[in-house]
Order: structure tokens, then C-alpha cells, then sequence
């Protein structure tokens, strides 16, 4: 069971509310790869766990 199949299916049917915080997520994470100070992380790791939350709270909504 790949459950990414099941996410990208739901993609197109999702609100543009969840479609930005998906895009606001992913960019949390391209930073979260490419930074090599680890205070920086820090920042992105609480700036990515708020982002996720706000996912979950749009998921439980829609």
C-alpha cells in the first residue's frame, strides 16, 4: 500500500488554502536541505512543524 499514490491522487480536489500550505511545506523543506547552520534548522524545524499543523487543522476541516 503507497500511500503517496492516494496523496497525489487527492492533490487536484484539495482547497488552495491546503494547495499553499503543501507549497509553503515543501519549501520548508528544500531549505531545511540545503542549510548547513544548525541554528538555522532550528528556526525551519518550528517554521515546519506550524506549517504541518495548519496542514492537519485544513485536512480536519475539509
Amino acid at each position: 500500500m503507497n500511500s503517496n499514490d492516494a496523496n497525489h491522487q487527492s492533490d487536484r480536489r484539495e482547497s488552495p488554502q491546503t494547495q499553499r500550505l503543501d507549497r509553503e511545506i515543501r519549501n520548508i523543506l528544500a531549505q531545511i536541505e540545503k542549510e548547513p547552520v544548525p541554528q538555522n534548522l532550528t528556526k525551519l524545524a518550528y517554521q515546519l512543524q506550524a506549517a504541518l499543523q495548519r496542514r492537519r487543522e485544513t485536512m480536519n476541516g475539509d
